[in-house]
This record gives C-alpha cells, sequence and structure tokens, in this order.
C-alpha cells in the first residue's frame, strides 16, 4: 500500500468498497460479454425487484470486499458532514464536551460543521406536542371557516330559490293579465262602436 507523507493512502487503491448493486451489475455484464452493452434502466429494475434473499449473495460479497480493504476501509477520507435545516428547530452541538450551546440553523440548506461534534437526535416530545397543538388550531380555524361558507352558500340557495318563485308567480301574473287583455280585446272587437 502506498502512503501519501500525511499517513493517508494514495488514489491508486481502494479505500470505500464496492456495494452489493456493483458487484450484481459486474455478474450481469459478464453473463451478456465485454462487447455488449447493458441496459442499465432494466439492470436497475431486476435488482429493485430482488427480495432480501435473492440480494444477500451480494451483500455477502460487499462485506467481504469492506474487510478485504483492512486499514485502507475509508483512509483519509476528507469529507465534511453536512446538516440538513428545518424549519421550527433548533441544533444543539457540543464544544470541546463542556455545555451544550443551542444555535438557529443558517438559512441557506446546508450548513457546515467542521471541529464540532453534531448531536443528532429527534425532536423532542415538547416541540413535537407544540406542533400537535398549532396544527389543530389551524384546523380548527379552517373547519370553523369552512361551515361559515357553509351557511353562506346556504343562504344564498334559499335566497335563489325564494327569487325562484317570485319570479314564477309573477310570470303566472302576467300570463293570467295577458289573457285577460285578450278577453277584453275581444270583447271590444265585438262591440259596435257608438
Amino acid at each position: 500500500v502506498d502512503m501519501n507523507d500525511d499517513g493517508t493512502a494514495t488514489s491508486k487503491h481502494r479505500t470505500e468498497p464496492k456495494c452489493g448493486y456493483s458487484f450484481f451489475v459486474k455478474e450481469e455484464k459478464h453473463k451478456i460479454g465485454s462487447k455488449c452493452t447493458l441496459n442499465m434502466p432494466k439492470v436497475h429494475k431486476k435488482w429493485k425487484m430482488f427480495t432480501p434473499s435473492q440480494k444477500e449473495p451480494y451483500e455477502k460479497l460487499f462485506k467481504e470486499d469492506r474487510q478485504s480493504l483492512g486499514l485502507n476501509y475509508r483512509k483519509g477520507r476528507t469529507r465534511k458532514k453536512t446538516i440538513p435545516t428545518q424549519k421550527k428547530q433548533k441544533l444543539v452541538v457540543v464544544i470541546n464536551d463542556e455545555q451544550d450551546v443551542e444555535v438557529e440553523p443558517p438559512s441557506v440548506d446546508h450548513a457546515v460543521v467542521e471541529d464540532k461534534q453534531e448531536v443528532d437526535e429527534p425532536p423532542s416530545l415538547s416541540n413535537m406536542l407544540e406542533e400537535f397543538k398549532s396544527l389543530e388550531e389551524e384546523l380548527r380555524k379552517k373547519t370553523s371557516l369552512k361551515h361559515e361558507k357553509l351557511q353562506d352558500l346556504l343562504k344564498l340557495k334559499v335566497d335563489t330559490e325564494n327569487k325562484v318563485k317570485e319570479i314564477s308567480e309573477l310570470d303566472n301574473l302576467v300570463a293570467s293579465y295577458q289573457l285577460k287583455c285578450k278577453a277584453l280585446r275581444k270583447n271590444h272587437d265585438r262591440c259596435p262602436m257608438k
């Protein structure tokens, strides 16, 4: 194993094991031959359809590959931890094993944390209850608003039905006056003028 001055493995050697999926793809490629191209969406779909027992031999190969890396496993890895931020949530950071400090999450999507230990815990029960109460209050307000709108709609429906009745009565009244006018004209037309 070649090492850099700082004790990390050189890029000539792998430090990450191949996953079970990689071994599966390699096997599929071996089946069709090196001159053919794999249909990756089809291969991926086939992998997704496997049961855990069907994936087991590939996962076993992954574990063996990880063990074969020995001390090189993730040697010299230089990844920075990122914390996804969420609304209404505070981060608890332990600085030099002393005291927990609550900090507001930054406004960016991810905060980079270096030289600090991250406490990654689920939201507390009190925070969850507080959120539940606010959601319950919002639901109550929206339900109340829905009932008010429903009452308004019912009033409009009743008003509309009343107007339709009035119009119908007026139509009947107009029709009866028209009949009376016709009868009067007929009578008027029959009578000789003096």
